[in-house]
């Protein structure tokens, strides 16, 4: 018994922290399905891009995506994360759609997938971008998080458990792309 409470909490934990983060990211929806959207290339070759999935704030590897960028070898990774949001919006085969999408960069990565979303007729997914601060001598990098219409990037403090679910989406969908990518290449040496 002492196993079914421990968790019973932890979604009840898991429950509250996406209902703070639908308040505080002012989303449309609780984000119980978030997909994490990043690119991976060197100098734009070979380059891939990466879904992955979280359900109730917990990573649901199953569902992870690697895509082949199909757009040519070219380092504007506007038009490689328009293709891979264009690709995804288009497959309802990947699973259910998202409440919730995450995208690695700042305002001009946002930018892309609104325009997708809103080409794509999907007026209900939520989008957000979170990127490194731009490195500073006199500072730790701290996470910008950017939301549609929104000027500047939110303030969320260094300890806050939503900038932590949104980093930790963001950062699992680097590594999946990262890997995928060296996976490639390791096999073009050969």
């Amino acid at each position: 018994y002492e196993t079914i409470a421990v968790y019973v909490e932890e979604e009840r934990v898991s429950q509250r922290l996406l209902e703070k983060t639908k308040l505080r990211l002012k989303l449309t929806n609780i984000p119980d399905r978030i997909e994490g959207y990043d690119i991976s290339n060197t100098q734009g070759t070979n380059p891939v891009g990466s879904m992955v999935v979280f359900t109730k704030g917990k990573p649901e590897s199953s569902s992870y995506r690697k895509f082949k960028i199909k757009g040519g070898n070219t380092p504007d990774d506007f038009s490689m994360m328009n293709e891979l949001l264009s690709r995804r919006l288009s497959n309802e085969s990947l699973g259910p759609m998202p409440d919730l999408i995450v995208v690695d960069g700042g305002k001009g990565q946002l930018a892309v997938a609104n325009r997708i979303l809103s080409e794509k007729s999907y007026k209900e997914i939520d989008v957000i971008s979170i990127a490194k601060e731009r490195k500073r001598p006199d500072k730790a990098l701290t996470d910008r998080i950017y939301i549609t219409g929104r000027k500047n990037p939110l303030a969320l403090k260094k300890n806050s458990p939503i900038l932590f679910l949104i980093g930790r989406v963001r950062d699992e969908a680097h590594r999946f792309a990262l890997t995928y990518h060296r996976k490639l290449r390791s096999r073009l040496k050969k």
